[in-house]
């Protein structure tokens, strides 16, 4: 029996949530969601996911940071980070290098770029 890819969306709007879910689902994707980076790490260490999908924007830590913090892991340092933005990808290239995402997507989000 094939894989299920694992994903992880950090993402504080509930619509683009609810967005995600349903383009994921068509693609047998078991998705978990939610809407802090405190959430996301708590949920990190209790699970295995195969991709992290991350709002940058977060409230209170930020997903910049929370690549950060991910890749301090020593369980699962290796599992792709994709931040997701509304802000022109140039604006940001300085954090995004330095977080250890694997790479950045503008929204709205397209499935074949995730």
């Amino acid at each position: 029996m094939p894989h299920e890819p694992r994903i992880l969306i950090v993402e504080d709007d509930k619509v683009s949530n609810i967005i995600y879910r349903e383009l994921l689902k068509k693609y047998a994707c078991y998705v978990d969601i939610v809407e802090s980076a405190e959430q996301a790490i708590e949920k990190f260490n209790q699970d295995h996911y195969d991709l992290l999908l991350v709002d940058i924007r977060l409230p209170r830590m930020d997903g910049f940071e929370l690549a950060k913090k991910i890749r301090t892991t020593e369980k699962r340092c290796r599992v792709p980070i994709v931040g997701i933005t509304a802000i022109t990808v140039s604006l940001i290239d300085e954090e995004f290098i330095l977080s250890g995402m694997n790479n950045i997507l503008e929204k709205p989000l397209r499935l074949k770029e995730i």
